[in-house]
């Protein structure tokens, strides 16, 4: 058996060795393996490491004799969380978790997890722009920004790093609202109580289903045969890709809440029922883009996801007072603790 201890944050007075002292990140992979691979038999080896290339060697050959306790401080005591055999050979079998950098979230205090990568950029870079606002003295905190690819991928990501007792904090545009799944995924594996937040839910899911959308379906062929048409090119242009999306968005309503966030909900009770809602959902670690999806905190910026998010960091000073909303909301997930349990799981 080999129990690997993984030092998350932590203070006081301790002393340990780990394997990794000035490796490579591909030998300190390969040292993994080889001390999972070339251990003695019936022998038990317990390994204390800060590095993400140690440990994935190390689930490379693991098998099912590998154990991961993850250890942090809450207060003046120190906490172990251990993931089992079993629990591992599940969590290295997900190509999400394999093939991507999640699994360093271990070594933080606090993971935000974005949709994209292009998401996952702007908000990093806002609160960068947040931390120097403070001036010099002023200490950034020790979060990971990463992504998942999509908000169905949402879910697995969280339930992964809540196991070892991370605090997660999930991200995502405000069409997560629009149906069941993922979002009561998002929120069980969060340790929300779905059932608690499924009214108001439902409640501003029907307001906005129920406003009639801009075009029919008649209007939506008549506009979008004459870009059809008018794409030649053996490869679909761009140009004609955006006309194409527009005209769809356009046929939608919850494509329009995308573009405007809690601002599209009714006036009355459902308004009412989206702030409780995005309340409740903020206290357990769901921020939902409150003004509907990433570009819209900075309408000025031409351009969508990636693309616009170049654009926005080569050309924009991100303490601009247009980017205020932004910065408040990235804000609120660098100082989210989880109600009730001082920030630990």
């Amino acid at each position: 058996m080999v129990t690997v201890l993984l030092c998350g944050p932590l203070s006081g007075d301790y002393h340990h060795t780990t394997p990794e002292a000035f490796l490579h990140p591909p030998q300190a992979r390969l040292l993994g393996r080889m001390l999972v691979r070339d251990r003695r038999a019936h022998r038990q080896m317990f390994i204390s490491t800060h590095s993400g290339d140690v440990l994935r060697g190390m689930l490379d050959a693991g098998g099912g004799s590998l154990r991961i306790i993850r250890l942090h401080r809450v207060d003046e005591i120190n906490v172990a969380r251990e993931l089992s055999p079993i629990e591992l050979q599940e969590f290295w079998s997900d190509p999400l978790l394999r093939y991507s950098n999640i699994l360093d979230g271990i070594f933080h205090e606090k993971v935000i997890l974005c949709e994209s990568d292009s998401d996952n950029r702007f908000y990093a870079a806002v609160l960068d722009a947040v931390i120097e606002g403070k001036g010099k003295n002023a200490v950034r905190p020790d979060i990971m920004f990463t992504h998942c690819g999509g908000k169905a991928r949402l879910p697995t990501a969280i339930a992964a790093l809540r196991r070892l007792a991370v605090p997660v904090i999930a991200v995502a545009d405000f069409d997560v609202l629009s149906e069941v799944h993922p979002l009561s995924a998002i929120i069980t594996a969060l340790g929300g109580d779905w059932a608690a937040l499924q009214a108001d839910w439902r409640q501003v899911k029907n307001s906005i289903d129920a406003k009639r959308p801009e075009l029919a379906t008649a209007d939506v062929r008549r506009e979008i045969e004459p870009i059809l048409a008018g794409a030649a090119e053996p490869v679909f242009p761009e140009n004609a890709r955006r006309a194409v999306l527009a005209v769809l968005a356009r046929s939608s309503p919850w494509s329009l809440a995308k573009q405007t966030g809690k601002a599209f909900v009714p006036n009355g009770n459902p308004s009412q029922a989206v702030e409780r809602l995005m309340k409740g959902l903020r206290a357990i670690g769901l921020f939902v883009v409150d003004v509907g999806e990433l570009e819209q905190f900075v309408k000025t910026v031409p351009g969508h996801g990636p693309k616009w998010v170049n654009e926005l960091l080569t050309t924009k000073d991100l303490a601009d007072g247009e980017l205020q909303p932004a910065r408040e909301f990235v804000t609120a997930m660098a100082d989210w603790k989880r109600q009730g349990s001082g920030g630990h799981h």
